[in-house]
């Protein structure tokens, strides 16, 4: 059976789209993490492949697309003056930053569309329990934001299976409450203001994902 099909360019457009569509990569985590050659934290992943098929699909996928497409890939500079960084699709990949949590504007101006973030719960001066503020005014610099998942780190403590599930929901569901009511504290400051979907979630040091 013959494995190529060289008539791909003879179908009507509206079933090539669809076909590339299929071949699109799914929802990404992309992680900010430290890059020793520029000594600064950045945004790393490799441009997806469907982006580098052909002009058609740049076009589709870039180009072309409306800003309220779920298809729709921008291309992100990450350091003033630099021609580097990443295509992020806005309707579904998500940023986490577990370190460097002091972004500088121009970073922060390239991410105004964000809408799915993560980040690391004990990540100073940010997610603490005594400066909540501080993190909820950070979320505050992403307009678009829709979802905030908050990431708990675990570290094994010995006790039966159990008990170790059951003292981390108790935790994840103490930093989840706190967290819900300083958004209500913040609700009642701005009215205009509308949190992000809440997701509070525990790993453990040893097996992040």
């Amino acid at each position: 059976m013959c494995s190529e099909f060289h008539l791909f360019t003879l179908l009507p457009p509206e079933l090539r789209l669809l076909v590339w569509r299929y071949a699109l990569p799914g929802p990404v985590l992309l992680l900010r993490t430290w890059n020793n050659a520029k000594s600064s934290y950045a945004i790393r992943n490799p441009v997806p492949s469907l982006l580098q098929v052909c002009q058609e699909t740049r076009q589709w996928f870039i180009q072309g697309a409306s800003k309220q497409s779920p298809y729709r890939y921008q291309f992100i500079c990450q350091r003033e003056g630099e021609a580097g960084g990443v295509y992020i699709n806005w309707a579904i990949d998500e940023i986490y930053i577990e370190r460097g949590y002091n972004i500088k504007d121009f970073e922060l101006a390239q991410l105004q569309q964000l809408r799915c973030l993560r980040m690391l719960w004990g990540l100073r001066p940010c997610w603490v329990q005594s400066s909540l503020n501080d993190g909820i005014g950070f979320i505050r610099h992403f307009p678009n934001l829709q979802s905030l998942t908050i990431v708990v780190e675990f570290s094994p403590q010995g006790l039966s299976y159990k008990w170790t599930v059951r003292l981390e929901e108790v935790e994840l569901r103490r930093i989840e409450k706190m967290i819900l009511t300083d958004f209500k504290l913040e609700e009642n400051r701005d009215q205009f203001w509308v949190p992000p979907e809440l997701r509070v979630i525990g790993i453990y040091e040893d097996r992040k994902s």
